[in-house]
């Protein structure tokens, strides 16, 4: 632990204030969703792992926050990232977040707001984009007026095969 990487592990639950049915206050989310990927890290560069959400209101934000310790380097370094994880957030065939070729790889935690988000389908990837040293665990926190689609782990499966394949050129 470091000043750096952290003192240990959030608890998202106890960090998250909800209020009860019919008791919310101004400013605190309609929905939380969190996915703790402790059990199921990534092992190598590459993979990626796929939420469907449903956004059923443009009322509060959508807000996407993914998060890992990543592992103290072999020797002393720069403070260079050892393991770098990726958020991506879709929504039909446009990528929202991150813009492209403003990847971050210096964080350990990346967040996507959504000021007023269209309601439907969006597609949250997190992909391994590189791991220098061993497996991953990570964690995904989601607040809005979100729902979990279960099943749907794919882009294709969540938005369509219109969001994954290329749009035909004009004539």
């Amino acid at each position: 632990p470091s000043s750096r990487q952290g003192w240990g592990r959030i608890n998202l639950a106890a960090s998250v204030p909800l209020g009860a049915a019919g008791t919310r206050a101004a400013g605190i989310p309609t929905n939380f969703i969190a996915f703790d990927r402790l059990s199921n890290p990534f092992t190598a560069g590459g993979q990626s792992y796929g939420v469907c959400l449903d956004v059923t209101g443009s009322t509060e934000q959508l807000r996407v926050t993914l998060v890992w310790t990543d592992p103290a380097p072999a020797v002393l370094g720069d403070g260079s990232l050892v393991n770098d994880l990726d958020l991506r957030l879709m929504h039909g065939a446009k990528q929202l977040w991150p813009l492209p070729g403003l990847e971050d790889r210096v964080n350990n935690a990346e967040r996507a707001v959504w000021s007023e988000p269209d309601v439907g389908r969006y597609y949250l990837e997190v992909k391994a984009h590189s791991l220098q040293r061993g497996s991953q665990a990570y964690a995904i926190a989601l607040t809005g007026h979100v729902a979990h689609v279960a099943g749907a782990t794919t882009e294709e499966m969540c938005l369509g095969p219109q969001a994954t394949s290329p749009s035909p050129p004009p004539p």
